[in-house]
Formats: C-alpha cells, sequence, structure tokens
C-alpha cells in the first residue's frame, strides 16, 4: 500500500511544481525564488520524475530572453552544487543529464562573467571547471543523444574562450562573454591556458567532420552550431571551413544504398549544402566564397549521380537476376521501346464521335465520365500524357481514326423504306383540320407508292425565319416593381461592400461607379433618385391632382430605399445621408431654371431624415453635428427640428452644440442660428443655462434685456385688457418681443403746436382736451396727415372758442399743448374733415357738446391766455390755410415722429358777406353752431379712434390667442414626445426589472450552491478528518515497528559500513588511479588529435610548397632559358671576335717583323 501513496504523492508534487512553473512564466521576477524553493526537491536522492522536472525545468529557466543576464548570473551560484550533483551521478538517467547538460551550456558564459567580475571566488570556478570536466567525459561515452547536448555545451564554451568579432554589435547576451573581457592579471583566469582549451575543444568538434562520421546524429549537431561560431568569432572561420570543405557527406554512398542509408546521406548532405550556401550569402564578396559556391555545385552534382546511378543499377541487377545475356540485355531495351498500338475498325451500325475517337477495348474506360474531374486537374492529365506519349505511337494513333473518319465518309447514304419511313410530317407544318378531309392509313401507303422516289430539294432543310413573339405590354406598375428590385438588389449589393480604411478624396471630380466601391455605387443611387426622374415628375404631379395615376415614381421609390439604408445605421452612414441631400439639392436649384410646376425634394427629405434619426440620438453623438455642417442649405424648418429636440434635456448640450459650430463654421446661417437659440433659451427652461453661454458671447444686450424684463408680455396683456398699469416705454422698448413686427408695441406721441400768429385767435378745443398717454403701434403718414388737415381746417373755419376779443396775440401768449393719442394704421381723412357733417341742434346733441366741451376744458393742465373773438373770412381762411400748409415744413418732435402743426387763423374779421353781424347776436349764434359742430365733430373723432383702439386690441388679443393655441399645439406635441420617452423608458425600466430577476434568481441559485458545497465542504472536511486520524493512528503503528526495525538494522549498519569504509577506501583508491590513466590518457588523445592536425596542416603546408617551389623552379627555369640563349649568343660573338682578334694580331704581328721575315727569306 505505500507504493500507491508514493505515487500519488509524486503526482501531487508535480501538480504544484507545474503551478510554480506557471507562476513564473506569468511573471519572471518570481524565478530567483521559484528556483531556491525546488532545488531540494529536485536532489539527487529525489525520485526519478521529480529530477526530470527539475532538470526541464532549470533549462527552461536559464535559456529563457525573459530573465535579464542579471538574474541568471546570479541564480547561477546556488545552482551549480545540484547541478554537479546530476552529471557526476554514476548511471543518470539520460532525460535528466540531457537537460543538466544544457543547463550547463547556457549557465557556462554568466560563470565565466561572474568569475571575471569576482576573481576572489575561486570555489565556483572550482565548480564549474569540475561541471566542464565531466561533460567532456561523457562525451566521449555517452549515447548519441546525449553526446549532441555535449556538443552544444562545447559550442558555448568554444565562444566563451575565444576572441570576439570586434565589429559585431554588443546585445547584452552570452554571446558578448569571450577572453576580451578578462583582464591580464586576473588571479584566477589565464586567458592562455582558456585560449589553448578553446581551440582543443573545436578541434575535437571538427573531428566528427574530418573522420568523416556516418552518425547522423552527431555529424548535424556539429554543422548546425558551426555558423554562428563563424559569424561572432572570426578567428576560427579558416579552420572550420576547411573541416567543412574536405567533409564528404556523400561516403556511405559507396556502399549498399538502403533506405536508410540513403536518409542518412541525404540529411548530411542538406545540412551541410545549408550551412555552404547560408555563409555563402552572409558574405557573398568573400575570399572563401567561389570556393563555397564551387563545392556547393559539386555536393549537388554528386548528389544527383549517385542517386541516378543507384536506381540504374537496381534495375541492372534486377535484370541480372533474372539471368539475362549480354546480348538480351542490350537488344531488350529497343524491342520495349517500340510502339505498338491496334486501331480495330469500327463495326457496322450507327456511331458516336465517342466511339470513333476511342482506341481503348476497355468498357471499365468507356463508361468512366470525365467530366467528373476538375478542370485543373483533367489539364494536368491531359499535358503530362501528352509529354510522355511517344511520338510515333502517337502519329500511328491519328492514323486510326483519320482511317476510321474515312470508312464513316466512304459508307452510302442508308436508303429510306418508304413502308416503314415515318410520314414526311414535319413538326413546324401547321395543322389545319377544316381545309381538307383527312387520310386514312391506307390511302396515304397507296400514294406514296404511287409517287416516285425523288431527291429531297435541299432548299427545305435551310433553317426558316423565327419570330418571337412581342413581349406583354410594360405598365407603369411593372417598371415601378422591376426598377425598385433592382434597387433593392443593388442595395443589397453595397452593405456588402466594406468600407476602406483609407481612400482618396476625389471631390467634386469624382465619376459615378470609377471604382468599385461604396462611395461610387453611392453615388449612382442618390443620382438616379435625384436625376433620373426629374423632367417627368411635373407631370406625374399633375395626375396626381387629377387622380388619374396613383403617384408612382421610381425617384420617390429610390429615396424610400436610401432613407431606410441611411437609418438602419444613422452613425456609419451619414456621408450617405449627406451625399444624397447634395444631389438633391443640386437637382432643386436645376429645377428651378426650368420653366414649370417643378417639385422640390431638398428640404422634404431633410426635415424626414433629422426626424428619423433625432429620436436616437444621445448627449455625446457629433452625427447632428456633422449633418447641419455639411448640408447644403440650412432653412428655419431644419433649425426648428433642432429646436424640438430640445424638449428632451438630455440632448441640448448636442443641440446647442450643433447650432454654436454653425455660428462659428458658417457665416451665412449664423444668425438665423442665434435666432434659434434665442428661441431654445425663451421656450425651454432646461435650456437656459447653456443657451446664456452662447447668447452671452453673440448676444449679451438681448439677453440682458430678457433676463431684465421676463414677464414683459404679461403685462402687455393686462394692460390691453385695462387689468394693469401701463408698462414704461423703456421697458417696451428692451422687451425680447420688440424684434416681432406684429407684437412690437411702441410709444408715439402727436404733438399739436399752435402756429405763430399775428391776429388774435383763441386756443382750439382739441388743444385744451388732454388725454392720457396711451402706448400704441406707430403712426402711419395717412393718419399724421388726416389729423393734421382736420385740426387746420378746424381753425381757418373760425370754430374756435375766445374768452377774449384782443385785436392781437403774441404767439407766445398761445400755450404749447402736447398730446399724446393712440392712432390707428390708417383712416380716411376726407371723411373727418368734410362739411357735409350734420350740426347738432338737439338739445341731446348740445347737451353732448357741452359736456364734451366741460370735459375738455377740465382736463387740460395747462393756464389759457385769454384770446379776442375776431370775423373771419371763410374764402380769407381757406387760402390761408392753404398758404400754411404749403409754406409750413413737417415738423418732428424728439422721437422724430410727425407733429401735426395747428397754425393760428389769420384774417381781418368776417366777410362782406355778413358784414358787422358778428358783432351782434347773429354772429354769437353762428359762432355757438359752429363750435358745436366742431365739438361734435371732435368727438365723432374721438370715437373712432377709441374704436380702432378697440379693433387694435381685439386684434392684439387675437394674436395672442393664436400664439396661446400654438404653443398649446407646441406643449400637445411635446407632451406626446414625452409620453413617446416615458414609454421607451418605461420599456428600458421593464427590461432592467427583468435584468434584476434574472440576477436576483441566479443569486439564489448561487446562494442555493453555495450552501450545497458548504454541506459537502462539511462532509468532505470530516471525512478528511476521519482519515487524518486514522492515518496519525496508522503512523504511530508505524513508527513503532520502524522503530525496532532501525535498531535491529542500526547494529548491522554500523557492521555493513566498517566494511563499506574499507572497500571504499579501496575503491576510491583504483578510481583515483583510473582516473589519472584516464586524464592521462585524455590528455594523451588531445596531444595526438592535436599533433595530428598539426601533422596534416603541416602536410598540407608541405604540398603547398612543393607545388609553389616546383611553379617557381618552373619560372626560374622559363626566366633562364633566354639568359642562356643570349650568354651562348654572346660566347660565339666573343669566339668569333677572338678569332679575328687573333688573326689581326698575328697579321700586325708579321707587319712588325717584316724586315726581319724578308731577311729570313733572302737568306
Amino acid at each position: 500500500m505505500a507504493a500507491p501513496s508514493s505515487q500519488a504523492s509524486v503526482g501531487d508534487q508535480i501538480r504544484q511544481l507545474n503551478d510554480a512553473r506557471k507562476l513564473v512564466l506569468g511573471d519572471v521576477k518570481y524565478y530567483p525564488t521559484v528556483v531556491k524553493s525546488i532545488l531540494p526537491i529536485v536532489g539527487p536522492t529525489a525520485r526519478v520524475e521529480l529530477r526530470r522536472w527539475g532538470a526541464d525545468f532549470l533549462a527552461e529557466a536559464f535559456s529563457t530572453p525573459a530573465l535579464p543576464g542579471s538574474e541568471k548570473e546570479t541564480m547561477q551560484l546556488f545552482v551549480l552544487d545540484t547541478l554537479q550533483s546530476m552529471v557526476e551521478t554514476p548511471n543518470e538517467d539520460p532525460h535528466v543529464l540531457r537537460s543538466a547538460i544544457q543547463t550547463a551550456a547556457s549557465i557556462y558564459p554568466f560563470a565565466l562573467r561572474w568569475i571575471i567580475n569576482n576573481s576572489y571566488d575561486n570555489l565556483t570556478w572550482e565548480r564549474v571547471v569540475a561541471i566542464k570536466t565531466r561533460i567532456l567525459q561523457i562525451w566521449s561515452e555517452a549515447e548519441s543523444t546525449v553526446r549532441i547536448c555535449c556538443i552544444k555545451f562545447a559550442q558555448r564554451v568554444v565562444l566563451a574562450q575565444s576572441v570576439a568579432n570586434p565589429s559585431e554589435p554588443r546585445r547584452g547576451d552570452s554571446l558578448d562573454i569571450s577572453l576580451d573581457k578578462i583582464p591580464p592579471n586576473h588571479q584566477t583566469l589565464d586567458v592562455m591556458t582558456l585560449d589553448a582549451e578553446g581551440v582543443g575543444l573545436l578541434d575535437r568538434m571538427l573531428s566528427v567532420l574530418q573522420e568523416n562520421s556516418s552518425d547522423v546524429l552527431l555529424v548535424d549537431a556539429t554543422l548546425n552550431c558551426l555558423s554562428i561560431l563563424i559569424r561572432s568569432r572570426p578567428g576560427t572561420a579558416n579552420r572550420i571551413l576547411t573541416a567543412v570543405l574536405n567533409f564528404n557527406p556523400m561516403k556511405l554512398a559507396n556502399s549498399p544504398m538502403t533506405p536508410r542509408t540513403r536518409v542518412i546521406v541525404k540529411s548530411m548532405e542538406k545540412t551541410t549544402r545549408m550551412l555552404l550556401i547560408h555563409l555563402s550569402k552572409r558574405d557573398p564578396h568573400g575570399p572563401m566564397a567561389p570556393r563555397i559556391q564551387q563545392h556547393v555545385e559539386r555536393m549537388m552534382r554528386m548528389r544527383h549521380e549517385i542517386f541516378d546511378e543507384s536506381g540504374r543499377k537496381r534495375a541492372f541487377e534486377a535484370q541480372q537476376h533474372a539471368e539475362m545475356d549480354a546480348k538480351r540485355q542490350r537488344v531488350a531495351p529497343q524491342v520495349a521501346t517500340t510502339p505498338q498500338i491496334q486501331v480495330t475498325p469500327l463495326p457496322p451500325g450507327p456511331h458516336s464521335l465517342g466511339d470513333v475517337f476511342t482506341l481503348t477495348g476497355s468498357e471499365g474506360l468507356k463508361a468512366f465520365d470525365v467530366g467528373t474531374l476538375p478542370t485543373a486537374m483533367a489539364a494536368k492529365i491531359s499535358i503530362t500524357t501528352l509529354i510522355r506519349t511517344d511520338a510515333q505511337l502517337l502519329t500511328m494513333a491519328i492514323e486510326g481514326i483519320q482511317g476510321r473518319l474515312a470508312a464513316l465518309a466512304a459508307q452510302p447514304a442508308p436508303q429510306i423504306n418508304p413502308e416503314t419511313a415515318p410520314l414526311g410530317v414535319e413538326e413546324d407544318d401547321d395543322y389545319e383540320p377544316d381545309f381538307a378531309a383527312a387520310e386514312d392509313n391506307e390511302q396515304i401507303l397507296n400514294k406514296l407508292d404511287s409517287d416516285p422516289v425523288a431527291r429531297p430539294d435541299d432548299h427545305d432543310l435551310g433553317l426558316r425565319t423565327f419570330k418571337l413573339p412581342p413581349p406583354p405590354a410594360l405598365t407603369p406598375e411593372l417598371a415601378l416593381s422591376a426598377g425598385q428590385g433592382s434597387v433593392m438588389s443593388l442595395f443589397q449589393f453595397v452593405k456588402t461592400l466594406e468600407d476602406p480604411g483609407k481612400r482618396s478624396k476625389s471631390g467634386i471630380n469624382r465619376l459615378a461607379a470609377s471604382t468599385n466601391d461604396r462611395e461610387s455605387w453611392i453615388a449612382i443611387i442618390t443620382r438616379l433618385a435625384s436625376r433620373s426622374s426629374a423632367d417627368l415628375e411635373e407631370f406625374g404631379t399633375k395626375d396626381e391632382t387629377s387622380g388619374s395615376v396613383s403617384g408612382l415614381s421610381l425617384g420617390n421609390s429610390i429615396r424610400d430605399s436610401l432613407y431606410t439604408y441611411v437609418l438602419e445605421d444613422f452613425r456609419r452612414r451619414i456621408d450617405v445621408a449627406i451625399t444624397w441631400l447634395h444631389e438633391e439639392w443640386y437637382n432643386d436649384q436645376l429645377q428651378k431654371k426650368q420653366e414649370g410646376n417643378h417639385p422640390l425634394h431638398y428640404e422634404k427629405w431633410a426635415l424626414k431624415l433629422i426626424d428619423g434619426f433625432s429620436q436616437y440620438l444621445n448627449a455625446q453623438d457629433k452625427v447632428l453635428t456633422r449633418f447641419l455642417g455639411e448640408v447644403p442649405e440650412l432653412s428655419p424648418a431644419i433649425l426648428s427640428r433642432v429646436k424640438l429636440m430640445c424638449r428632451d434635456p438630455l440632448v441640448v448640450p448636442l443641440a446647442l452644440t450643433s447650432l454654436l459650430y454653425l455660428v462659428m463654421m458658417r457665416p451665412p446661417a449664423k444668425e438665423l442660428a442665434l435666432d434659434t437659440v434665442q428661441d431654445i433659451w425663451t421656450e425651454y427652461e432646461d435650456a437656459r443655462p447653456l443657451a446664456a453661454k452662447y447668447l452671452v458671447k453673440f448676444r449679451p444686450s438681448w439677453l440682458a434685456s430678457a433676463k431684465a424684463v421676463p414677464d414683459v408680455d404679461n403685462q402687455q396683456e393686462d394692460f390691453t385688457l385695462g387689468k394693469g398699469p401701463r408698462p414704461s416705454r423703456s421697458l417696451l422698448e428692451t422687451s425680447p418681443r420688440s424684434t416681432t413686427a406684429q407684437s412690437t408695441w411702441w410709444p408715439r406721441r402727436l404733438t399739436t403746436n399752435p402756429a405763430k400768429s399775428c391776429s388774435p385767435a383763441a386756443t382750439p378745443s382739441i388743444d385744451a382736451h388732454s388725454s392720457s398717454r396711451t402706448l400704441l403701434p406707430p403712426p402711419s403718414a395717412t393718419t399724421v396727415r388726416a389729423i393734421s388737415k382736420s385740426s387746420m381746417n378746424t381753425r381757418l373755419d373760425g370754430n374756435l372758442q375766445s374768452t377774449t376779443s384782443s385785436p392781437s396775440t403774441s404767439p407766445r401768449g398761445a400755450p404749447k399743448m402736447v398730446q399724446t393719442i393712440r392712432t390707428v394704421p390708417s383712416f380716411e381723412a376726407a371723411s373727418d374733415t368734410s362739411s357735409d357733417t350734420p350740426s347738432h341742434t338737439s338739445a341731446f346733441s348740445s347737451s353732448v357738446n357741452s359736456n364734451a366741451s366741460a370735459i375738455s376744458m377740465a382736463s387740460n393742465h395747462q393756464d389759457r391766455t385769454p384770446g379776442v373773438k375776431l370775423k373771419h373770412d371763410w374764402n380769407g381762411g381757406d387760402s390761408t390755410s392753404m398758404k400754411v400748409r404749403e409754406e409750413t415744413p413737417p415738423i418732428l418732435d424728439d422721437d422724430d415722429n410727425p407733429v401735426a402743426v395747428v397754425p393760428d387763423a389769420q384774417g381781418p374779421g368776417w366777410d362782406s358777406t355778413i358784414g358787422k353781424a358778428g358783432l351782434g347776436k347773429t354772429g354769437r349764434v353762428i359762432n355757438k353752431l359752429v363750435s358745436d359742430n366742431e365739438s361734435l365733430k371732435r368727438d365723432i373723432q374721438i370715437e373712432r379712434l377709441r374704436a380702432e383702439e378697440a379693433k387694435q386690441a381685439a386684434k392684439l388679443v387675437e394674436d395672442k390667442m393664436e400664439r396661446l393655441i400654438s404653443d398649446y399645439e407646441s406643449r400637445l406635441l411635446e407632451a406626446s414626445v414625452t409620453k413617446t420617452l416615458l414609454s421607451r423608458k418605461e420599456r428600458q425600466v421593464e427590461t432592467l426589472n427583468a435584468n434584476v430577476e434574472l440576477e436576483k434568481k441566479r443569486t439564489a441559485d448561487a446562494q442555493q450552491r453555495e450552501r450545497l458545497w458548504r454541506d459537502e465542504m462539511e462532509k468532505m472536511r470530516a471525512t478528511t478528518t476521519k482519515q487524518v486520524e486514522d492515518a496519525n493512528t496508522h503512523a504511530a503503528l508505524m513508527e513503532g515497528r520502524y522503530n525496532a526495525i532501525s535498531s535491529h538494522w542500526k547494529d548491522q549498519g554500523h557492521e555493513a559500513k566498517r566494511a563499506h569504509l574499507k572497500l571504499r577506501a579501496e575503491i576510491a583508491a583504483l578510481v583515483e588511479e583510473r582516473r589519472r590513466d584516464d586524464e592521462k590518457i585524455t590528455a594523451l588523445r588531445d596531444l595526438c588529435d592535436q599533433q595530428d592536425g598539426n601533422i596534416k596542416e603541416l602536410r598540407r603546408q608541405k604540398d603547398e610548397i612543393e607545388s609553389k617551389f616546383q611553379d617557381y623552379k618552373a619560372q626560374q627555369e622559363f626566366a633562364l632559358k633566354d639568359i642562356k640563349t643570349g650568354a651562348a649568343e654572346r660566347d660565339a660573338e666573343q669566339e668569333r671576335l677572338l678569332e679575328e682578334t687573333r688573326s689581326t694580331l698575328a697579321r700586325l704581328k708579321w707587319a712588325l717583323n717584316v724586315k726581319e721575315n724578308v731577311k729570313d727569306l733572302l737568306q
């Protein structure tokens, strides 16, 4: 039972270790802590599973690039002890050994850098040297999978113990650690020793290639390690390239080629070739590049020749195995290559074209349907078959097919038996049974027997004219339906087009459908909607009004589809809406230039679009701002829709921000936008803070007046209805509604001043009548002229009230009477000044006149100067009145309002018709009657003015009523929208309530599961507690047994220990002796390898020297050849000169001794 529990314990530990590995993979800062924690668990005494996991984890930790090199340098200090125990343990698991060697390969450069910077740490260096020595020993005796790890370790040692490339950039990794970093006077490291050791390890690595090893794993591992050495350590390049170029991966090809041998040879050849190609690409202009290229080409030729030759040899061996003689072997291929094919003639009977071209006799191939094959495969098969088909065989097949076609052409045409042939009635002939009686079969056969067999006319076999039936008439409904279908298909296609991330803006120069993108197709659709039926819509409109056609229009149908398409995703398709509206606006401008009643579509669809998407806007949307900023034209109707949006407080910032954008960026629409902001401020209380923020910048005076007089409308209404005091003029002039013509209230004054006169005159009663100042609309010019004319005629007629008969009155004696009256827009002045007005002679009229005069006099707030009653000349008065009206210019008061000037009556008195009656009773009666008449006229005038005032007040009340009705309708619409919003909010609340209920249900389920989980946990806890107690009891029992057994075996252990110590000493001595022998052998082997390499190098140098000496000797011989030839020629010339000299000398001697010679001759 102990074994399962132990196995379960190991599984749990590995699971916990995997959790720790996930932790460090997520955050590398936990590597040092986790590595220190797992080292005791994966020690030499641990289970093999734990040691394998620990070795793999250490290899991963020191090879990961995520962990900085400084951390690795610190971690290697407490890992070396465990690593040393792993590599020195006898019969260690190969998996653990491989991972340990890989860890040592990653640690070695960092350990060397640690020793370089900390020369006092001799213990660490001794551990590193011990690990290196042990790995080099394992390299010679381990299996191939472990030896390739040793090769990788040797590569890292060579990299660390050699000189780096000065031109290689410093990357801060292990490749930067080299002998250059070691100071010359380092107390622990000797540069010369390390360099020599690195060179020896490199030679040991290259020995695999120099010995032409057949172990493919070692060869491939060595070749894969050489590339980084050549790149980062240039001092080793020549030695490595020499070994690689001298390596022959095709050596095993000389032996019998088994499948395993073929794979080995191909693998080694490919690895070597890839290494050389990589080196050639890195330095294409290097001195070794041509040699490398030649070697690669030679290897490829050898590979091709070897594997092709092996194939031919196998065929030749098969023929040998068949015991064929040499002659048959030479002749057989020629006989086999002769194409043999036999094209059988077609059997009698009808045949199809496939039967004519079929050459095979297999029924299965004949029944195979080639149409089922893919086109690419059929083409590939056809091309391959034609390439491999022999030309002679193809010629024979073609000739056979031609023979079949010739045989078919030579066959006579089949004779038609009239007895068995079908009747000569064609399907195209019309059958007309009414023209002739039908014949039975016997009559037809008799007729055919009696007719001679004649050759049919060839003209009857020709093609006849065929006419399609005319298509059905296309009604407007069908045309509209077809157009709608096409447009819907086009919209479906547009939806499939993706919006490109970046596209060029072609602007006004773009052409519709110039590219196959969404913008081009949308341009086509919008132009179809706006321009396709532009000239036909006028007639369609007329037809609609008359009721003959139901308003069918393809353009409107496309517009509806565009409207639906935009609203489906208006935030992404707002550019489509803007493009569409531009096209509609442009089309409307073209239609306006033409004659006729053309409908306009721009404003209609712009309002429809803004009504469509405004219901779904939120405060963060920029769609409204873009829409208002890019549409071609803004109208009050469009901005009124923006104003209506402010009923929802959530979108007030969006609406006002959009209007501010128009004010800032669209100057033509600035005033219209500001008017809309003013209306928003006036009508919506929630929008006033933000609207005031914008108005204080652009219209501060209006905002100030609006805030100062918030209730001016109510005051005007109360005053008009007589329920309140009159508002002041300054208040009305600064009223927010003063800019509206129909609702503007301006106080106006009509001032009647007595003109200067030299004759005595009485102050008119109209001057004496003073009324309160009334607020009225501005008086018209007709009103001013009428009142002025009436007043002047009254004075000139002599209907004046005088209090004295002074002959003259000073102009200043007459007081200046200023009266403010309420005027009406216009009335007939002629009726006011007519002399046909009946006089009031009744008592009632007299009393009324007297009361009016009394009231007029009582209402005067100024003192009157006594005047003189004069007789007036009517004709003179009229002339004087006309003169005064012609000479007196119009007088204006301070407010630039016309002032009616009433001149004083002038003239000496009554004319000759009345005579002196004015001084008697008759004159006084006439004056009284005229005065009463004038009073009545003034009363009539006042009543008319009051009637006009009442009419104006009624009109104002009507305007107010209309405004109230409009406000009521707007509030009703606002209530409808609010109801819609409330319904939407209610739906949202219902959805949220449903979600809350769902969450409550989920919470209840979770609580229920939690209760179940807690119950199960309590049960598990009780069960586990019981199991723990049982395990403790069992452990105590087992501990007692163990103590008893251990006490027995302890005594036995002491004896075994003494024996073991004795044997251990002997074994240690033997092992030490063997180790020394191994070291000697290893040293001698290394020396032999080095000497062998040196000898080979010396031999190569000797061969090179001999070859160069031979070349030098040949060059010297060639150079000396000319010298010898010239010397021989000079010797011959000198010999000839010597002979001539000798002969000349002899002659000279004879000439000198001629006397003696003559004497001798004479004697």
